[in-house]
């Protein structure tokens, strides 16, 4: 598992591989802690996506297990993908997975976005941006921070504009992350970025006023009042 060597090993499951009642579709990606298929529930016919780590012994098993209930707490925040169940798979080589089943979100990544001209006019920038600062600052009210997100690299952008995490930064067992100054930095590269590429100067300056207070050069209450009209200077706490 990553934990331990740095880069997942890769589990290539073909399209059609049943994995206890899910049908595997595609390969979607792998980042530094699992590996992302999306798939069809047998049952329902559902769409889902299956993360799936490697683990080889109790102390990786405890990891996936506090991711698990890690999107489980952050459910209430609306700024996840929904958490279904969690399973155990052993491949044909007896290695040993775990897997978590989360609701697939329809919509491309938010960085495939910014790396195409002129995605969005400056509404659509500003209600994607404003969302994803509302989103983030309801994760850090339940007690976790999101973190991994720099470009919008896990950010997938949902029909109608809304985004939605889908993998989170979870810490350990015996150390959640609640580095939520390290997320309020990341969120204002994003919006400055997102601003940048709609043209939108509201963004820009929302995006460069916000990385400069969490480092200290803009006082909270200057801030805060450009924020309160739009309910956001929860993030500040």
């Amino acid at each position: 598992m990553s934990r331990r060597s740095g880069r997942p090993r890769p589990l290539l499951l073909a399209s059609g591989t049943l994995v206890h009642g899910y049908r595997i579709v595609r390969y979607l990606g792998h980042g530094w802690e699992g590996i992302a298929y999306r798939a069809v529930e047998q049952l329902t016919g559902a769409v889902r996506v299956l993360k799936v780590y490697e683990v080889s012994n109790s102390r990786e098993f405890d990891y996936v297990c506090h991711v698990a209930r890690s999107f489980e707490r952050l459910a209430a925040s609306g700024a996840v993908a929904r958490y279904h169940h969690m399973g155990e798979y052993r491949s044909i080589a007896a290695r040993h997975y775990a897997y978590l089943v989360l609701d697939h979100i329809p919509g491309p990544p938010l960085a495939r976005l910014l790396t195409r001209k002129r995605t969005w006019g400056r509404r659509t920038a500003c209600a994607i941006g404003l969302r994803l600062w509302s989103r983030l600052a309801a994760a850090h009210r339940l007690g976790r921070a999101i973190g991994d997100f720099e470009g919008g690299n896990n950010i997938v952008v949902a029909p109608g504009a809304w985004p939605l995490f889908c993998d989170i930064e979870a810490g350990t067992p015996t150390s959640p992350n609640t580095r939520y100054k390290q997320d309020v930095l990341l969120l204002a590269a994003l919006i400055h970025r997102l601003g940048r590429h709609a043209r939108c100067v509201e963004l820009v300056h929302l995006g460069s006023q916000l990385a400069r207070y969490r480092r200290g050069t803009v006082r909270r209450n200057t801030l805060s009042a450009e924020l309160a009209h739009n309910g956001l200077d929860e993030i500040l706490e």
